[in-house]
């Protein structure tokens, strides 16, 4: 028995009045009682809800009635933001008081408490506490905290009810309060618009009832009234009442659960027994327990109640800070890697207090960088709770218990739950276990039993603690709940923690023999002889004559001062005093040694040391001897069990001083001073021993004033206790009442009889003290042969379908012995049955009146027996298997190579599935496969089957095709017919086999593992699914070794490739510093014709370049010889031209592809006229490479050797970057012959200006000026300042002129960003000189980074606006610059005359400067007529402009 109740005993006892009102069960309809002026005499009702739980609370609420008794509290999820109308939605619906809770507001009958907004509530002492919540996760688990402390406030009188809702919420809240004895109702889930919330508490078992919100209020009462009712006659009678009920309650239960719950305490089975009765509506324990024996689901539901228990994670956090700092840090740094840390939790529940165990020695593993591991074994009684802690998830509520970085460590979130993280999961193993009766672990480093034994009796729980010493290591630790302790065993373990009763193990390391029998009450003493003790040997008798004489007096203490053993005679120094039998040393020294026998030990134990004191005999004045007292430390098995040793030695006085004693009476005076002086100083140690025993003391006193304060709960019990005794005579004068009721129970009761007769299925007959038949059911009319008519026969007469079963001689002897009678028979049909007769009792006297026959079919209960336990071998037999597979997966990583795996698989798959040989066979590349690792063949085996053909062989190619090979029998096996392969088997000793194919994850073939038997073996489906786990493991392990195979070649392949192109690029970069450092590209291509020749050892080579004249022609410009033997070969090619598809250099430059030559025939073949002189100087490879510039070849590179060489794409690319580079240095002179000829343009332009605009403004002033001195001469005043005034104004036109020309003939640098300002001020400027209007639209495009676009772009517009002012006559102007398209676009748009009308007056000059300016920077220019008239210039470019002209 592993008892169940995991929670704290309350540091003081609560009264219990509420579970003694007075009451009776009702037949009627149900009354609400008379209301409870405090809430110490009514239920205090928890309801939680969230979302849709305001519709199911007005639907409970609305089916309460006026006046109930109880109390009501509502924990609903609220906008923390805004305020509540919860109260006034509900006072609508009831006649209760309906209120808003308020911090320490006093709980009353009848009232409804809110719970308000941002608020948490809890209940302590009868006193509602409201807290704000500062963090909006706070208001998470809102609902279990109030159940928490509603469960520890109101004990039993505790109700929670779980409403609509969403999440976990409630289901710890329900647990504690189901362990506080109180009642769980929940909504009915198809009642609720959100059931996940009450379907969860439904889920754990906990729920009482499960009800539609307005059906609870009845049920609700009904329990009120039941409790009150059943709670009464406990306190009037509780012993009468448990030797009256329990002992056969418990009976019923131990038959029908296997569960033996005579060892929990008597007072806890009551109160879950009363509560149980209440449920039902039970008044007696007799008809409970006859109740019981009809409804076996009660039964179990009883053993439910009794198992059920309260447990947290990390419940008293201090214990556990206190347990990973005193003892898991210690385990953790001694502990060597290769041993694990062993934890044993029994009663664990659902398991948390094993996770938080768990996850402390994870902490501190990880805190301390330790490889050990650890080992935690978690039992209980209770399947349901231990299914659920196997799982390891939990409501979201645990949040509560658990700190963040916790949840984020070791839980995973799933939905409204935690789940544990499956590294933890895995290293604690969850079993059944009765604790009592089934043996313990052992070899363990710490247990874990908290609040177990304050559930059991006093011997039960001794037992226990003496099983745990048993399972400890030498200085392990227990752990026990804070209401619990080690009691009278002190010599079984000792404090390391008391406030936190954590207790090391000490005594000696061997263990004694422990009875784990099933717990059954004390036999009576029996008398046992003891043996004959063995006679002691001479040497033995000669050791103790020779101590006893020689050997001083000496005891054997502990460091409390309690005797171990004792050596000589020792009257002399100790004596028995009357009393109380002790062993304390100091209470048995004799007074004159106490002060120096407790300073000795003191001082020795305090400081580890000897210690000697020497004590003077004294009669009166003379010196009789000295007494010497040594303490010396003895050692012992752990540091707790110190044992010492101390020594009493009398030296006799010398004959000298004993003349002298009468003379050397100031000597004495001296002795005595100094004997005062060390009682002075024995004085000062016991002041520090008493000063710690008042330490001691005190906490014992607070321990007292607990105990006075229960004690003062129990006085306020028995007060309650007279006035409920009292409210039992108003009771009395309503049984009149009820016993007229009882006339009409009696007639439901006989329907019901009659009604249960004719419906069960059991065969059931009755017989009176004659053995006649009274009565039977219909189903004993087929099995006994009966018919209505044998209705007082006896059953003598009648002839049954059983076999070997006298029915008639065992009821005879049922009457005559009174005792039941139960075996199982058999019927002809072959049907089993169950027979069972019982004496037939009256319900009064008591008197047996006959007997009760009943059979119950066994059948199918037989077959299911049958197959359970087949099932149960099966589960066995895989365990051992799913062992033996875990054991080699934990060895492979410690193996050295792949065959050393693949021989382990091998083994493993040898013991699970009984084979007696085994092989893996690898595929290869050429379609064979070839044994890799075997265990258990001969040589000639290996040699036939070392490598098969997996094309040819049966058996691989049905495992290349995915299709295992199983053959029962290989001699008569169509697969092995007439192939050699059977005799070599046969050889081998191989009968059966079977080859299961390997595939690696991406369904590659891999191989076949093959296990063989030497005798007939026929396999199943379950040892097959064992071998294709095997199977996969052997693939992965094959495959990992492909995968690394793959990865060194890869690797080598890597490192060649990147030696390769870094002498690539090392020699493409001098490639291209050659051509940049040449001073023409002639002279770049020569230095890299030379530098790839000595690089690839090439002895001559050549650089074909068009003529200039004719581009289908090519020569060789530039040629490289490194080898002076090659002249002959290099005469031979001197002055040859090529045309296009003519010989080698002709073909590359016709096609554009590389031509690679590497054999010496070849080479003579494909060189008509230099084949020769090819041969005769040992050329054998060549080479023809295309240097382009674009898609154009404008080079040929030909090389030659005596060496063969490999085509190489490095070196093509390097002609492509080669020719890349070429091009750009030929653009780069055609791009400078180009700018030559804009400025030859450009001049040509300004000398237009000069001779347009210039030339005639001034040529207009000279005439003026002779018109002005022909007026001068001719004194006409007025006509010369008219024509002075006309001059003046030509001559300031003309210096405007000349200006804009000087401005004009300056080069423009404009960055990009100021690209937009610069056209605005061109704008202005132009509006200024010209006096028409200009505008600038747009903006400059992101995509314009270069100063050069800028400035050309700017260059353009400044041309478009001459050009618009002087020829076309516009009067308005528009610069517009953007994105279109994805393009960049100038647009100068002017209303002028048109390009056609003022083509005359310009020479198009202007026009090429403009396209020439565009092209420049890869853009284009356009100009088209206006939609009317004017003219519109655009430049346009592509984003990213390629700029290769250089900056004028």
């Amino acid at each position: 028995m592993s008892p169940k109740g995991k929670r704290e005993k309350p540091a003081r006892s609560r009264s219990r009045s509420s579970r003694r009102a007075a009451g009776a069960k009702k037949t009627g309809p149900v009354t609400p009682p008379r209301a409870a002026t405090s809430h110490a005499e009514a239920l205090v009702v928890g309801i939680g809800a969230s979302a849709g739980g305001l519709e199911a609370l007005k639907a409970f609420f609305g089916a309460m009635p006026p006046r109930t008794g109880l109390v009501f509290v509502v924990v609903v999820h609220l906008d923390p933001t805004h305020s509540s109308l919860m109260p006034e939605l509900l006072a609508k619906t009831t006649p209760l008081s309906v209120e808003q809770a308020h911090d320490r507001q006093p709980l009353e009958a009848d009232h409804v408490y809110i719970i308000p907004p941002n608020r948490t509530l809890t209940v302590d002492q009868g006193l509602l506490r409201v807290r704000e919540v500062a963090d909006r996760r706070g208001l998470r688990g809102t609902i279990d905290h109030f159940f928490r402390s509603l469960a520890a406030d109101q004990r039993s009188n505790a109700v929670g009810i779980v409403l609509s809702g969403t999440g976990t919420e409630g289901m710890l809240g329900a647990r504690a309060i189901k362990a506080e004895e109180g009642l769980v109702m929940a909504q009915a889930p198809d009642t609720a618009s959100q059931p996940s919330m009450p379907a969860n508490v439904i889920a754990t078992g906990l729920v009482d009832f499960v009800l539609a919100p307005d059906k609870m209020p009845r049920a609700l009462l009904e329990y009120a009234h039941d409790t009150r009712a059943h709670r009464a006659p406990a306190v009037a009678a509780p012993e009468a009442k448990l030797l009256n009920g329990l002992q056969p309650i418990l009976a019923v239960l131990r038959v029908r659960t296997k569960h033996d719950f005579r060892g929990y305490k008597k007072g806890t089975l009551q109160r879950r027994i009363e509560r149980r009765m209440a449920l039902q509506q039970i008044p007696s324990p007799a008809r409970y327990l006859d109740f019981l024996r009809s409804h076996p689901a009660e039964v179990d539901q009883l053993a439910k109640d009794l198992l059920i228990g309260v447990t947290s994670f990390f419940r008293d956090a201090e214990v556990f800070e206190e347990l990973a700092s005193k003892v898991v840090a210690g385990l953790v740094k001694e502990r060597e890697p290769d041993t694990p840390i062993r934890v044993w939790v029994p009663g664990c529940a659902t398991g948390e207090e094993a996770y938080s165990i768990a996850i402390v020695l994870a902490e501190q593993i990880d805190a301390l960088q330790s490889p050990c591991r650890m080992q935690i074994f978690a039992t209980d009684l209770d399947d349901h709770a231990l299914d659920t802690a196997r799982t390891g998830t939990y409501p979201e509520t645990i949040s509560l218990d658990v700190s963040p970085q916790r949840l984020q460590r070791f839980f995973t979130r799933e939905d409204h739950r935690y789940a544990i993280v499956k590294s933890l999961r895995d290293s604690v193993t969850f079993a059944v276990q009765n604790l009592i009766s089934d043996p313990p672990f052992s070899r363990l480093d710490l247990v874990s039993c908290r609040n177990v034994l304050i559930y059991l009796e006093p011997e039960v729980q001794e037992k226990l603690l003496a099983v745990f010493h048993f399972a400890l290591n030498a200085g392990g630790h227990l752990m026990l709940g804070s209401a619990e302790g080690v009691g009278t065993l002190e010599d079984l373990f000792s404090p390391l923690s008391k406030q936190r009763r954590i207790f090391r193990r000490r005594g000696p390391a061997k263990r004694r023999p422990l009875d784990f029998a099933p717990y059954l009450a004390l036999p009576e003493a029996t008398h046992v002889t003891p043996k004959a003790a063995p006679e002691p040997a001479p040497a033995t008798l000669a050791d103790q004559q020779l101590l006893e004489h020689f050997a001083p007096a000496a005891v054997v203490v502990r460091r409390t001062g309690q005797i171990v053993r004792f050596y000589g005679a020792m009257d002399r120094y100790i004596h028995l005093p009357t009393g109380e039998a002790t062993l304390d040393v100091l209470a048995l020294a004799r007074d004159t040694l106490k002060p120096s026998l407790r300073a000795a030990l003191y001082d020795a134990v305090k400081n580890n040391r000897q210690k000697v004191f020497e004590v003077a005999d004294l009669n009166q004045t003379k010196v009789r001897a000295t007494l010497r007292i040594t303490v010396r430390p003895l050692g012992g098995p752990m540091p707790a069990d110190d044992l010492w040793l101390m020594i009493f030695e009398e030296l006799p006085a010398s004959p000298r001083l004993t003349r002298r004693a009468a003379a050397a009476a100031p000597s004495v005076v001296h002795q005595l001073e100094s004997e005062l002086r060390a009682t002075k100083k024995e004085q000062q140690q016991l002041v520090e021993q008493l000063e710690s025993s008042n330490e001691e003391l005190k906490a014992a006193n607070e321990e007292v004033l607990s105990m006075n304060e229960e004690l003062q709960s129990t006085n306020e019990e028995l007060t309650t206790s007279k006035e409920e005794l009292q409210s039992m005579n108003e009771e009395l004068t309503t049984l009149n009442q009820q016993l007229q009721d009882k006339v009409q129970e009696l007639t439901a009761v006989n329907d019901d009889l009659a009604n249960l007769l004719v419906s069960t299925d059991i065969a059931t007959v009755f017989l009176d003290d004659k053995l006649r038949i009274k009565r039977f059911t219909t189903a004993a009319t087929e099995l006994l042969n009966l018919l209505p008519a044998d209705v007082g026969r006896p059953i003598t007469h009648i002839s049954t379908n059983l076999v070997n079963t006298d029915l008639s001689r065992e009821a005879q002897t049922v009457l005559n012995r009174a005792t039941p009678f139960e075996r199982e028979a058999s019927a002809q049909n072959g049907r089993q049955y169950f027979l069972r007769i019982l004496p037939y009792r009256s319900s009064e006297s008591r008197v047996i009146q006959g007997v009760v026959l009943t059979l119950v079919d066994l059948t199918a209960l037989k077959e299911t027996e049958r197959e359970l336990r087949a099932t149960r071998e099966q589960m066995a037999a895989d365990l051992r298997r799913m062992t033996r597979l875990h054991e080699a997966s934990a060895r492979l990583p410690g193996l050295g190579d792949a065959r050393e795996m693949q021989e382990e698989i091998i083994r493993a798959a040898l013991e699970i599935t009984g084979a007696e040989m085994g092989n893996v066979q690898q595929a290869d590349e050429a379609g064979g496969m070839t044994i890799a690792a075997q265990v258990g063949f001969e040589r000639p085996f290996l040699e036939f089957f070392t490598c098969v053909d997996s094309h040819t062989d049966s058996v691989c190619v049905a495992a290349m095709a995915s299709q295992r090979v199983t053959v029962d029998d290989v001699t008569t096996s169509p697969v092995f017919a007439g192939r050699a392969a059977l005799q070599v088997l046969a050889a081998a000793g191989v009968r059966s086999m079977q080859s299961t194919p390997l595939f690696d994850r991406s369904n590659r073939f891999l191989g076949m593992l093959s296990t063989h038997y030497r005798s007939v073996h026929h396999f199943s489906d379950g040892e097959l699914r064992w071998v294709d786990l095997l199977a996969r493991q052997m693939a992965d392990v094959i495959g990992r070794q492909h995968t690394e195979d793959l990865l060194a070649r890869a690797q080598e392949r890597l490192e060649q490739h990147v030696a390769e192109r870094t002498k690539w690029l090392a020699l493409m970069h001098e490639v291209t510093q050659a051509i940049n450092d040449a001073p023409g590209w002639d002279e770049g291509l020569r230095r890299v014709l030379h530098r790839i020749c000595e690089a690839e050892h090439w002895q001559i080579g050549y650089v074909y370049l068009p003529d200039p004249n004719d581009s289908n022609v090519i020569s060789p410009v530039i040629s490289h010889v490194v080898d002076e033997r090659m002249r002959t070969f290099h005469e031979a090619i001197e002055g040859r031209r090529f045309t296009k598809g003519q010989n080698l250099p002709g073909r590359v430059y016709a096609d554009g592809a590389p031509q690679w030559v590497n054999s010496q025939q070849e080479l003579v073949a494909l060189l008509p006229f230099r084949g020769e002189a090819a041969r005769q100087v040992g050329l054998t490879a060549a080479a023809a490479l295309p240097i382009r510039f674009g898609p154009n070849v404008i080079a040929v590179l030909e090389l030659f050797s005596d060496q063969p060489h490999a085509p190489s794409d490095l070196l093509a690319n390097l002609m492509n970057d080669i020719g890349a580079q070429i091009g750009k240095v030929l653009e780069r002179e055609r791009v400078a012959a180009q700018f030559a000829d804009l400025v030859w343009r450009e001049q040509q332009g300004l000398l237009h200006t000069l001779h347009d605009s210039l030339g005639q403004t001034l040529a207009g002033l000279g005439m003026m000026a002779s018109a002005l001195s022909r007026r001068v001469t001719d004194g006409d005043a007025a006509a010369t300042a008219d024509t002075a005034t006309q001059t003046s104004q030509q001559a300031q036109r003309a210096d405007e002129e000349i200006r804009e020309l000087a401005t004009n003939m300056f080069p423009v640098q404009i960055e990009a960003r100021s690209l937009m300002a610069a056209l605005r001020r061109l704008a202005s400027t132009t509006e200024q000189v010209y006096k028409i209007p200009v505008g600038v639209r747009g903006r400059v495009p992101e995509t314009v980074r270069e100063g050069v676009v800028a400035s050309q772009l700017y260059r353009i517009a400044q041309e478009a606006l001459t050009n618009a002012v002087k020829h076309a006559k516009a009067s308005t102007i528009t610069i517009h610059i953007g994105s279109e398209s994805g393009k960049i676009t100038l647009r100068i748009i002017d209303d002028g005359v048109g390009i056609q009308n003022m083509a005359h007056t310009h020479d198009g000059v202007g026009l090429g400067i403009m396209k020439f300016r565009a092209q420049s920077i890869g853009g284009t220019l356009t100009i088209e007529p206006g939609a009317k008239r004017g003219t519109i210039v655009t430049c346009t470019l592509r984003a990213i402009p390629l700029v290769t002209t250089p900056s004028t």
